[in-house]
């Protein structure tokens, strides 16, 4: 009886992951798109190869893929973070496969790309953070932080949210005055702007305060 052969596509582009290591899932499918919003992306090669590699050698390797990124920083990893300064020179290291004559990984930075968002909508008062982000993860939601009010020794549960985008979502860095759907809520997003709750004794998760 014949074996059968998986074959996989030679063109099959790779997963998108975050500088630590956690994949967002998401496979580039439309990489112009991606590359419209993604300006911070991470180069990797295996078994550390970038750390022991000549400064000059990789700006030759990144000019060589699509010109020199705006900022470039090594990691002790030796994992490169490189600032992308347009669309068109995103889309040319997202669909790299080589640098430095090895195979390469390069993906895109979850936090630096992303963008925040403040929701106040009191029908999300008593859900907790837990149900939130796995209500709105469809929606591009990665991040969800209450914000509370800090009286005398207690803090006090606000209406306001704190929502992380994924930049590759409508609800990203470009439409953050727009909505997202909370069951059969409509809330609205409004952009992230600390100084709007400077009145008040603050903490985001519970983690930090300033005095009113």
């Amino acid at each position: 009886m014949p074996r059968l052969r998986i074959l996989r596509a030679s063109n099959c582009l790779p997963l998108l992951d975050s500088v630590v290591g956690s994949a967002v899932g998401t496979r580039i499918t439309d990489i112009d798109k991606i590359s419209e919003t993604a300006r911070f992306l991470i180069i990797s090669l295996r078994n550390e190869l970038l750390s022991k590699t000549s400064p000059f050698a990789t700006e030759k390797a990144l000019q060589g893929i699509g010109g020199s990124p705006k900022s470039v920083k090594k990691f002790k990893s030796g994992d490169l973070l490189i600032e992308i300064s347009s669309a068109i020179q995103t889309k040319y290291f997202l669909l790299a496969k080589i640098f430095l004559n090895n195979s390469v990984k390069i993906t895109i930075h979850r936090t630096l790309n992303s963008s925040q968002g403040v929701v106040s909508e009191p029908q999300l008062l008593h859900s907790p953070e837990p149900e939130i982000h796995e209500g709105l993860t469809s929606q591009g939601v990665i991040g969800v932080k209450r914000i509370n009010i800090k009286r005398g020794t207690s803090f006090i549960a606000t209406k306001h949210i704190v929502l992380t985008f994924n930049p590759l979502t409508p609800s990203g860095p470009q439409n953050l005055t727009t909505f997202v759907y909370g069951g059969f809520v409509d809330i609205w997003i409004r952009e992230m702007d600390s100084a709007a709750f400077s009145p008040f004794l603050l903490t985001v998760g519970g983690r930090k305060s300033t005095e009113a």
